[in-house]
């Protein structure tokens, strides 16, 4: 009766070890640290896909095929390959030293143009989705043909950009 006893006991304690390491390694796998990306996709974002891979999604977005997400960092190389996946970029924020010529301008070579001429008192016409208001552009009329009013706010948040590009000063 002793020895079914002593059986016994070490079969508990096995059951309790294994149950127990069981439970370590879920508990380690479960605080792995995220990285925190943007996801593009190819086509529509797939919600699944980035649960399957561990993956916390905190935003998706609208305009474009992406999500904000939390992945651990192993995940991040199989979802690269996945012909689904467009791109895969660590999130961070980015900020500019100093103001510089954006490459458009420097690519059309306006500065060797403002050398000939900066076009004092031009008048020009741009049909475009609206200008946002800015101290170093002046809107003197202007009409609205998504709305029928001479209204001249943007409506796309990048809309300023030919207006901004044609009025740049040096």
């Amino acid at each position: 009766m002793k020895s079914r006893d002593g059986i016994s006991v070490i079969l508990m304690s096995l059951i309790l070890l294994v149950s127990f390491s069981g439970f370590i390694t879920t508990s380690a796998s479960a605080n792995k640290a995220k990285v925190e990306v943007i996801v593009g996709f190819v086509a529509q974002p797939d919600a699944e896909m980035v649960k399957r891979h561990g993956g916390e999604i905190h935003h998706t977005y609208t305009i474009i095929t992406a999500m904000y997400v939390s992945l651990p960092e192993e995940a991040i190389e199989p979802l690269r390959k996945n012909p689904k996946i467009a791109y895969i970029h660590e999130n961070g924020k980015v900020e500019a030293l100093e103001q510089t010529i954006p490459w458009g301008i420097d690519r059309i070579k306006a500065p060797q143009a403002w050398a000939e001429s900066t076009g004092t008192s031009a008048k020009i016409a741009i049909f475009d989705t609206g200008v946002s208001p800015h101290e170093d552009l002046m809107v003197h009329s202007g009409y609205d043909f998504v709305n029928s009013d001479a209204s001249t706010v943007f409506l796309i948040t990048f809309s300023s950009l030919y207006a901004g590009t044609i009025k740049v000063t040096r």
